[in-house]
């Protein structure tokens, strides 16, 4: 077994040399993908000075008058004519462009209108508006290559004038559960049989990643059927995850296959629980995660291997959901030779609580996890109070 960095170690080894192809993307249609370069601003945002606030917009300098002459008023989208002079104003709404020469905007709750002269009530020193530019220069970096695309980014680049940009292109993902136990229907379930929560599994974890399933496939037991499976497999996508077949019962057919198909074979088995049989190679144009067939390890490795894994090959940084917080009851466990994932939720008081969990097979606990409190390798014992690494799932 080795440890869990070291199995990173050997995979970000392995992917140093490796990337996912690269295409333009219209922006509307980049959710969820990585940039393979920089985005400048086309524009300068704001483009010009505006009002940020309803009000009427005073002269520099010009500020202690008891009263202006109104020239115009100027809506947003609606460039004035008026020139603003000293002992005169301009009414602006919010977002209007404002006449040059312009230094501050009073509120339009601090002043009377009345016959064409504004009297100010109250006054304060905010300016009330937005210089161009000061959020953002044209030609400035406003998102760096690797970074991953949401809402407010796909938003920002909207807002700064780009319609397209150079993404990578998702990695494919081919999914093959394995074992003459599993079923993918209720009335085929007799004693020995269970249903493949697994295949579903990596199936929707991937899509919640924008990441496109090109087959989700079962195998039986049969080294035959297997090896034909996953040699399609490692021809047709970038990312080949199987479930099951990989501990080390009579069944347990995966890394023997794997090695005959010629994939390279980088870790096989960890000091990591759940999740201890996982394993990981490399094929000429794919990669292969062989993971546990218990559902829990499926999920925690698919999050810590397969993520980390279209991280490196999308080029990007990789990033955790993870903090430190108390523990709330006192946690014991015969054995420290492996690093354990605890499911656990969040307390409203900010503790850590440990979920009634019956095992790696026990998916429905799952449900009511925030995420995995972290016992590292040699510890058998947490006390209460004691800070420990969360993760949330």
């Amino acid at each position: 077994m080795i440890p869990l960095e070291e199995a990173f170690r050997r995979l970000d080894i392995a992917l140093e040399n490796r990337s996912l192809p690269t295409q333009k993307v219209q922006v509307d249609q980049a959710r969820g993908l990585f940039l393979a370069a920089d985005v400048t601003s086309r524009l300068d945002l704001p483009p010009f000075d505006k009002s940020a606030v309803d009000g009427y917009a005073l002269l520099t300098g010009d500020y202690d008058r008891e009263q202006y002459q109104l020239l115009e008023t100027v809506a947003a989208g609606r460039p004035g004519k008026a020139e603003l002079k000293a002992g005169t104003t301009v009414k602006v709404m919010t977002g209007a462009p404002l006449p040059a020469g312009a230094g501050r905007v009073v509120m339009l709750e601090d002043t009377i209108e009345q016959d064409g002269w504004v009297k100010v009530q109250r006054r304060t020193r905010d300016a009330n508006l937005c210089r161009q530019a000061e959020d953002v220069r044209a030609g400035q970096v406003i998102l760096t290559k690797g970074e991953r695309l949401g809402a407010l980014e796909i938003a920002n680049l909207v807002g700064c004038g780009i319609t397209e940009i150079d993404a990578v292109l998702p990695a494919r993902v081919f999914i093959i559960s394995t074992g003459d136990e599993i079923v993918d229907r209720p009335e085929l379930i007799e004693p020995g049989k269970i249903m493949n929560s697994n295949g579903p599994l990596l199936s929707e974890l991937a899509r919640e990643h924008e990441l496109p399933v090109v087959c989700e496939a079962w195998v039986p037991d049969d080294t035959s059927a297997l090896k034909e499976m996953l040699h399609r497999a490692i021809q047709e996508a970038d990312i080949v995850i199987l479930s099951g077949g990989v501990s080390a019962g009579e069944y347990d057919y995966v890394p023997e296959v794997m090695k005959r198909l010629g994939i390279t074979i980088h870790f096989d088995r960890l000091a990591v629980k759940p999740g201890k049989p996982t394993t990981f190679g490399t094929a000429p144009q794919s990669i292969v995660f062989a993971l546990p067939g218990n559902p829990v390890a499926v999920y925690l490795m698919f999050k810590l291997m397969v993520l980390r894994a279209v991280a490196r090959l999308s080029g990007a940084a990789l990033t955790a959901l993870q903090f430190r917080a108390p523990l709330l009851k006192d946690f014991r466990r015969g054995s420290g030779v492996r690093m354990e994932y605890v499911p656990a939720r969040l307390t409203t008081e900010g503790t850590v609580e440990r979920l009634e969990y019956h095992g790696s097979g026990h998916l429905t606990a799952l449900m009511q996890a925030d995420g995995f409190f972290v016992v590292p390798l040699g510890v058998t014992e947490i006390a209460a109070g004691e800070r420990v690494q969360f993760v949330l799932r």
